[in-house]
């Protein structure tokens, strides 16, 4: 158990983003990202398979062998293209 903890904490935190994430920039052990999500909201349409909402920005990160991740605020569209 505590070789596979040891195992993760070396993973490059970019194997655990979502897999729609457009990464901006990656670190060994940190990555910023835009991500577009949906709000949970059924009468929005993002729910029904419409656009999303975003992009929005993240900072991930390695804490110990845990991925975890900041938001960073609303990204511009520009800046995901």
């Amino acid at each position: 158990m505590l070789a596979a903890r040891e195992q993760r904490r070396s993973e490059p935190v970019i194997d655990e983003l979502p897999e729609d994430a457009s990464v901006l920039e990656n670190e060994s052990d940190n990555a910023i990202y835009l991500e577009y999500r949906t709000c949970g909201d059924e009468s929005c349409s993002c729910m029904s398979g419409d656009e999303k909402h975003g992009p929005y920005k993240y900072w991930a990160y390695r804490d110990g062998n845990t991925a975890r991740r900041e938001y960073l605020g609303k990204a511009t569209k520009t800046s995901a293209e």
